[in-house]
């Protein structure tokens, strides 16, 4: 696993996400790892003494790691996974082997030697031994105390007490050993002690079951937040998944019930298939459509390809608002947006100064035209000149039949006097008068003959 600083880890997270931004549905346990950690998982500022410890690895190579003070059980477990980290670097477990298999050797040698007579060479072998069975257990030694120094003070006592009675006490050898069978010898303190040591620590931390609900939480209650990367997303959801491993199952805690081990982690193939639910439904689609049945196994591919997918619907999306809002040519004016209407209306307001404008604008020059005749006799004097009047003539007559004038017919049709509109009315009035009366004498003929056939029918 990539042991990013706690600065660097805390940044694939976008600023001001909430916890439920990454989930969906409501949750159903009390879950002891989630998708976006707590603030407090920092376990104390970065890079200060007091939450630091250095270790050195060889004589030239010197690592910091950082001091577990608290917090939640990731932080608890992030924790166990640097103390793992260093004494995998220093290599303390290869190195107890090796001891121990040259005290081994060096017994074999002696009892060999020493049934031969030759006790110098086996006293020789004695003390390489001897050497040798010191070093392991130094090895063994700085196992814990790397565990114990990157421990709070206040926490290092819960495990010195948890050591001690651990590795004092006996142990039960095979798998049907009884009372009767119980090994007096104590454990001891070993690489294999240690590591047991390291996991009674996480039980008295984490709930016997955490796996259960962590492998729960991981299928069925993470969603991508839409503000995180999907580089970032996939990151975080394999160190979620890698720490299934490390956290305590019932199967493990009581395995007499039968049930199987739940602290095993997804696989690559369920991931995509997990993957695929986790992100909208569009993008989903949107990927079955262009892979087809397909079935996606590699989870580096299929990251990118819906990466690919989200930053085009983004794309598409963001056109779209910008058409909606009328910001498709949006400037920046002293770290202002101004869209293309407010520019609009802008450029207008400029080019019409108001009352209170310093420099008025000048209005261009207009050529005054006016007619002598049209002022005179009646139309409109401010469209031409006098010479250029195709209404009157010089004498005030009319002008008829030339250009911009109007015909002799066409004008004598169009003007009406006083007596011709009272003959059309008075043609209007007759007409209207001979209609009622003949309505009047179709109706009483109608009427007759309806009143004679109804006299018929009453007298048969």
């Amino acid at each position: 696993m990539n042991f990013k600083t706690m600065a660097a880890w805390f940044n694939i997270f976008p600023k001001g996400m909430s916890r439920r931004a990454a989930e969906r549905g409501d949750l159903r346990y009390e879950y002891p790892i989630r998708f976006v950690p707590e603030p407090s998982s920092t376990e104390g500022d970065e890079g200060t003494k007091s939450s630091t410890v250095e270790v050195s690895i060889s004589e030239t190579i010197r690592q910091k790691g950082q001091t577990y003070r608290g917090g939640d059980p990731e932080s608890f477990v992030r924790f166990q996974l640097r103390v793992a980290d260093i004494v995998l670097k220093k290599d303390l477990d290869a190195q107890v082997k090796e001891f121990e298999r040259v005290a081994s050797a060096a017994a074999s040698s002696y009892t060999r030697l020493k049934s031969q007579g030759k006790d110098d060479r086996a006293a020789e072998k004695l003390e390489a031994g001897k050497e040798a069975k010191a070093s392991a257990r130094s090895a063994v030694s700085e196992m814990f105390a790397i565990y114990e120094s990157m421990l709070d003070e206040n926490l290092r006592s819960t495990w010195s007490n948890l050591v001690q009675e651990y590795c004092n006490s006996t142990a039960r050898k095979g798998k049907k050993a009884t009372a009767a069978t119980v090994t007096q010898v104590p454990r001891g303190m070993s690489p294999k002690t240690f590591k047991e040591c390291m996991r009674q620590h996480l039980l008295s931390q984490l709930p016997h079951d955490s796996a259960e609900k962590h492998a729960h939480y991981i299928r069925y209650h993470v969603k991508k937040p839409d503000t995180m990367s999907m580089r970032n997303f996939c990151f975080r959801l394999c160190e979620i998944n890698n720490y299934l491993p490390l956290l305590p199952c019932q199967a493990e805690v009581q395995p007499q019930t039968g049930l199987k081990l739940a602290n095993v982690a997804y696989t690559e193939a369920e991931l995509c298939t997990m993957l695929l639910r986790m992100v909208t439904s569009k993008v989903e689609l949107s990927y079955l459509a262009i892979n087809p049945g397909k079935f996606p196994i590699d989870l580096e591919e299929l990251r990118d390809a819906l990466d690919r997918i989200e930053v085009q619907h983004a794309s598409v999306e963001a056109n779209k608002a910008r058409a909606r809002d009328g910001a498709i040519r949006s400037t920046k004016e002293n770290g202002e947006v101004i869209s293309r209407k407010d520019r609009r209306e802008r450029a207008k307001a400029a080019r019409t100064p108001g009352a209170n404008a310093s420099i008025p604008r000048k209005s261009p020059a207009k050529t005054q035209k006016h007619c002598v005749l049209c002022k005179q006799f009646g139309g409109s004097p401010n469209t031409h000149n006098t010479n250029e009047c195709n209404r009157y003539e010089k004498d005030g007559s009319r002008k008829y039949g030339k250009k911009g004038g109007k015909t002799g017919a066409r004008t004598e049709a169009s003007v009406h006097t006083k007596s011709d509109r009272a003959q059309f009315a008075q043609f209007m009035k007759d007409t209207n008068k001979s209609m009622k009366k003949l309505t009047k004498k179709l109706a009483g003929k109608r009427k007759r003959k309806y009143s004679s056939d109804s006299s018929d029918s009453d007298s048969d």
